[in-house]
């Protein structure tokens, strides 16, 4: 039932195990069905959290994607120091307007009280971020390291960065025309 067939589509689990349970006692053993059913649903992943419904990408995960991303490609550049000097002034500038911004694991969270407050602290800093790496590594750097993380995006996370975390100050700096195009391209 899950496979796909010459004359139909492959069913997802829980569409397969509905046609089971409608025809147990009829075509299958209720007994079987029962314990097939039973066992199949506790083997499924779990379903998808209901603020992001299924093709779309979380806010927090592109986010994440992208800073880890800037912040390893800058440090290879810079080296690892340069890279904790603007993570610590990124965490102070976090605390000064209320946000928890730590680095863990070599990612970079962000907490705020509510979600909306969340998403715009995650768009400040990243923002910050690329000011950060444009006044140390110049506005060309800054804009190739940002192109680059924004590249390895899927299409669905390019959309949710475009629409929710891209940061305001990019769009004002690098003013060669190439970075014209990608910001254009970006933004």
């Amino acid at each position: 039932m899950t496979s796909d067939r010459i004359y139909r589509s492959a069913l997802d689990p829980e569409q397969a195990f509905a046609e089971l349970q409608r025809f147990s006692g009829a075509q299958f053993d209720p007994a079987i069905v029962e314990a097939f059913v039973g066992i199949g649903k506790s083997l499924l992943p779990p379903a998808p959290p209901d603020d992001h419904p299924s093709g779309t990408a979380d806010p927090a995960a592109v986010f994440s994607s992208v800073v880890a991303c800037l912040l390893s490609r800058f440090g290879q550049f810079a080296g690892e120091q340069v890279v904790g000097t603007i993570v610590h002034r990124l965490t102070g500038q976090g605390a000064r307007q209320g946000w928890g911004v730590q680095l863990r694991d070599g990612e970079l969270d962000v907490q705020a009280s509510e979600r909306q407050a969340a998403l715009e602290a995650r768009r400040q800093v990243l923002t910050w971020l690329l000011l950060g790496i444009e006044q140390l590594g110049g506005a060309r750097i800054a804009l190739h390291l940002l192109t680059e993380a924004v590249e390895q995006l899927s299409p669905q996370e390019r959309e949710v960065y475009r629409v929710l975390l891209s940061p305001t100050r990019l769009e004002e700096t690098a003013g060669s025309p190439q970075g014209e195009a990608t910001r254009s391209a970006l933004l």
